[in-house]
This record gives structure tokens, C-alpha cells and sequence, in this order.
């Protein structure tokens, strides 16, 4: 995810920061970009790959969910070709120790994509993480739409407090990598 949303740089530029101690200093890179589905992400597998050796944090958006009022269905995908996908790319990028995301609930009013919908997506990919031998942090149901004011305004993004959430918990399993 790219950090659409938070004054402070995005969750990943929010870990970076808590986890840069005297002793731990990790080296984050964050190949999150706006408005890219996982077909997106596996055109570049390759060029993260040649990375390797890294741990690896994955949290995807929404942007594969079918909406209602849809501007962009060409970019969407059915649950089958969003599966495939998705295990293909886990399969590929998976790192030394890996952690699966889920995404977050998003408002269905300001985006179109029907909770139920989202569900199925959402059950799916932490299965095929799991599968794939990844840790999971199923975010999904941890953070709903109206839960403190952790969404921006415009019902898709987190907002500061919401990235906040997520760096913190993401420095205990990264500082728990580093020891």
C-alpha cells in the first residue's frame, strides 16, 4: 500500500521510523502503488524478487473487488482469476519470513464494494496466504468501517490514526524477526 491517507508517510514509512533503534536498524522498501491490482503486483514479482534474501510484509488493497457504479471494471477481478492471481504471487515474492495482511474493511457507501463481496475476497486470500506458508494478520476483521475514525474521509484509505495502528502492530512482528 502506498500511504495514501497519513500525514506521516504511510504505515511503512511509520515502522521504519519505530523499528530504527541503536541496535535494529532495518532497511524497508515499500512497493506499494496506488490503484494497482494483483495482477499488477505480479507483472512485478521478477524485480522483487531479485531482492532476495528479506522478510516480507504483504497488505493489499481493494482494488480487485467488483463495485457497484463501478468507473473501472476492466480492472477487477472474478474470484477465481483474483485466487489464482494471488497464490501465484505469494508463491513468487514470499520471503524468509513472511506476513499477509489482509485488507482493511472499506466503506461500502463511498466505494461501491458490498461487505459480503468483500468477505469472500477477503477468506480467500488469507486461505491461499496461509496456504502458501505465510503468517496472517487478518486485518479484515479487525478494523471495520466506523471503528474510531481509523478510515479518511473518503471511506477507502486510512487515516493517520489508522496508519498508526497498523505500524505499531507491524514493529512487534518485525522486531520480533530482528532478535
Amino acid at each position: 500500500m502506498a500511504g495514501v491517507g497519513d500525514s506521516g508517510g504511510g504505515f511503512m514509512a511509520r515502522l521504519s521510523r519505530q523499528t530504527w533503534t541503536s541496535r535494529l536498524r532495518p532497511c524497508f522498501h515499500n512497493a506499494g502503488i496506488g490503484g494497482n491490482t494483483v495482477a499488477d503486483m505480479l507483472g512485478r514479482a521478477p524485480a522483487l524478487s531479485a531482492l532476495r534474501p528479506y522478510d516480507l510484509i504483504v497488505l493489499l488493497g481493494c482494488n480487485d473487488l467488483p463495485r457497484a457504479g463501478d468507473f473501472a471494471p476492466e480492472k477487477r477481478s472474478s474470484p477465481d482469476d483474483y485466487a489464482s492471481r494471488l497464490k501465484a504471487l505469494l508463491t513468487a515474492i514470499r520471503g524468509e519470513r513472511s506476513l499477509f495482511v489482509s485488507s482493511f474493511a472499506v466503506s461500502e457507501k463511498a466505494t461501491g464494494i458490498a461487505p459480503a463481496l468483500f468477505e469472500e475476497y477477503t477468506a480467500a486470500a488469507t486461505g491461499i496466504a496461509a496456504a502458501c506458508g505465510y503468517e496472517v494478520w487478518d486485518l479484515f476483521h479487525e478494523i471495520r468501517p466506523g471503528d474510531c475514525g481509523l478510515l479518511s474521509a473518503d471511506g477507502l484509505h486510512l487515516n493517520d490514526s489508522g496508519h498508526a495502528l497498523v505500524a505499531s502492530r507491524l514493529t512487534g512482528w518485525v522486531e520480533g524477526w530482528l532478535r
